[in-house]
């Protein structure tokens, strides 16, 4: 007597289930760098121009053979750039549109012992723009 095995025999046919088509891959974004300058917490010395540079003053740094060196913002490139203090996302979001030069503030906390992000540091006519935009906007809204 010949016994039968339970497990029935597969269909190839039926297994193979029709691919699916592949879809587009879409090119990945390069993730945007953005610029970092910091707001002094202690006096310091330009190193480009070495003017007195005050507790408050917005700088870019860059790492040297040895220690990181610290260029005020007519050395960096950065003069006539104003600060836009973080808080307001609509705002943020409208001034990085507007801007050519972007970058971010960041300032170190002794308490937190880390860098906290202060705001941008931008054009003026970026900040004007997007705030005279934000007020078109809410001007439509309240009519």
């Amino acid at each position: 007597m010949t016994e039968e095995s339970p497990v029935k025999p597969v269909d190839t046919a039926a297994a193979e289930k029709p691919e699916k088509p592949a879809k587009a891959e879409k090119p990945a974004k390069a993730p945007k760098v953005e610029q970092l300058v910091y707001a002094l917490y202690r006096v310091s010395r330009c190193h480009g121009c070495d003017r007195k540079l005050e507790k408050g003053e917005i700088v870019k740094l860059e790492q040297g053979l040895e220690e990181q060196r610290a260029f005020c913002s007519k050395c960096a490139g950065l003069e006539g750039l104003e600060i836009l203090p973080s808080g307001n996302a609509k705002i943020t979001r409208l001034v990085k549109k507007y801007s050519q030069k972007c970058f971010i503030v960041m300032r170190w906390s002794e308490v937190w012992k880390t860098y906290e992000r202060q705001g941008l540091y931008v054009e003026p006519q970026a900040i004007a723009q997007a705030r005279s935009e934000l007020a078109a906007g809410s001007a439509k809204v309240s009519k």
